[in-house]
């Protein structure tokens, strides 16, 4: 499968990271593994958000990580943040539940293309 592996754009656009931090290599998987452990310590944290319906709290730690994940063009990242400090902000529990089911799922993708980002770099 490895072999077969194609970066999708919307996912992590790796050609604008580049451009964005002159090729260097090490400061990007630097900040994308910094994003990935701040990633790894938010979840839990919008759980238990979602569990005591605070939707202050859900709001502005999304809009927190959405302003990350498009400052290094994890695009879909930035776009589930983006619905759930939305649905936040309408108490849309319903709506949040929904996308932060989605980020779960972004996020195991989107460290997935971390560990084959150096076959984007070869």
């Amino acid at each position: 499968m490895d072999e077969d592996f194609k970066f999708d754009k919307n996912i992590l656009d790796a050609g604008e990271l580049l451009k964005e931090f002159s090729g260097d290599r090490e400061i990007i998987k630097s900040l994308i593994s910094d994003f990935i452990d701040d990633l790894k310590t938010l979840m839990p944290l919008i759980s238990g958000a979602i569990s005591n319906k605070d939707f202050l709290l859900i709001s502005g730690e999304a809009h927190k990580m959405k302003g990350c994940a498009l400052s290094i063009f994890a695009n879909k990242l930035g776009e589930t943040f983006l619905n759930i400090e939305l649905s936040a902000k309408k108490y849309d529990m319903a709506g949040i539940i929904n996308f932060y089911n989605d980020l779960q799922n972004d996020f195991k993708i989107f460290a997935y293309y971390f560990k084959m980002i150096d076959k984007f770099f070869e």
